[in-house]
């Protein structure tokens, strides 16, 4: 029924439904992803000593989160779920702004939701706070842009990236602005080179002696195209369909991203493979647009019945062919485990 919706037609109260189911499942998710392990480590060392010792184990605003849940008690579970909150609220203020918001969650979900929110939690949170400034962009101030770019970036380092965005938009003469941006690139890179995870990914991911010994990322052109394949669609099917796709430079800036991450996983597949999560509003407007395209409803009726079976073969595919999808299939939730077997702390 909800990707059978109207355009723009949400049903509020199986939005707000699917809000929670989305927090619960994701939030309190337990022994879930590849991640786990590492966050079971990082919350008891955020809780080692006080506030101003976790800010050694990780961003700022993710090392806050730890150290609230460990102090109350609340376990790994407190900081996956406040941080799910904002997540998913990010995510639906993105929808909301779409021609079709279910239709742009079904796009999120399969990957963005099951994948990256229940592994990447500190790189999910910073997906939220971006999304959710997406969802307002052209009703917001410059500053208000680079605060929540540099609020998202106090949950993952990568997300300083986006601070180049907001160069474009400046009403200021050309030098000047060039200038703005170089000056921004300055600070970008010296923040990813001053991020305490650098030298792992530096050595790992992008360096690392021959191709053999590095670590790559499982599927990032897999990764890559689920936004870049909608991206490039968009660009060949002429002006006037690639308006009505992408319907403003916003979304056009974050196409042509989607694109440039195609070379970048030839050489750097976890750069890639990270960097494409922010980009998701790029295939959830175009995605969700593309029923628009005809002006027949039982054609509209028939993208969206395809869209919805496309997706969730995407899901199928993910979990029984990934090379770590093993980590998922075993889903278990807090909420139905015996409080014996959590994993709380620290309190």
């Amino acid at each position: 029924m909800t990707l059978a919706a109207p355009r723009g037609r949400v049903y509020p109260s199986i939005w707000i439904s699917c809000f929670i189911l989305i927090v619960i499942f994701v939030g309190l998710r337990n022994n879930v992803g590849m991640d786990w392990n590492n966050y079971l480590w990082m919350i008891q060392r955020a809780n080692f000593g006080g506030w101003l010792q976790s800010l050694a184990v990780a961003e700022p605003g993710y090392a806050t989160l730890l150290f609230i849940s460990g102090k109350m008690g609340w376990g790994i579970y407190g900081a996956y779920t406040m941080g799910t909150i904002i997540f998913t609220a990010g995510l639906f203020k993105y929808a909301r702004t779409t021609p079709y918001p279910w239709i742009a969650l079904a796009v999120a979900f399969p990957y963005l939701i099951t994948v990256i929110a229940m592994s990447g939690a500190r790189q999910a949170v910073a997906i939220g706070v971006l999304f959710w400034l997406f969802g307002q962009w052209y009703n917001t101030s410059l500053l208000y842009r680079a605060g929540l770019i540099l609020l998202a970036t106090s949950f993952h380092a990568s997300a300083i990236v986006f601070l180049l965005l907001i160069t474009s938009d400046m009403q200021i003469r050309k030098p000047i602005r060039i200038i703005v941006f170089l000056f921004i690139v300055i600070i970008v890179g010296f923040g990813i080179l001053r991020s305490s995870s650098f030298d792992f990914y530096q050595a790992a991911y992008i360096s690392g002696g021959d191709s053999s010994s590095r670590v790559e990322s499982g599927g990032a052109m897999f990764h890559v195209i689920l936004n870049a394949g909608p991206a490039a669609l968009a660009m060949v099917l002429g002006a006037s369909v690639k308006n009505r796709l992408l319907p403003d430079k916003l979304h056009l800036k974050l196409a042509y991203a989607s694109l440039l991450m195609i070379p970048v996983a030839l050489e750097a597949s976890t750069v890639a493979s990270r960097f494409s999560v922010y980009l998701f509003p790029v295939s959830m407007m175009i995605v969700s647009s593309f029923p628009n395209l005809s002006k027949n409803s039982d054609q509209r009726v028939l993208f969206k019945a395809m869209i919805g079976i496309f997706y969730a073969f995407v899901l199928f595919l993910w979990l029984g062919y990934a090379t770590n999808a093993h980590a998922w299939r075993n889903y278990s939730n807090a909420l139905f485990i015996d409080p014996s077997r959590l994993e709380l702390c620290c309190k």
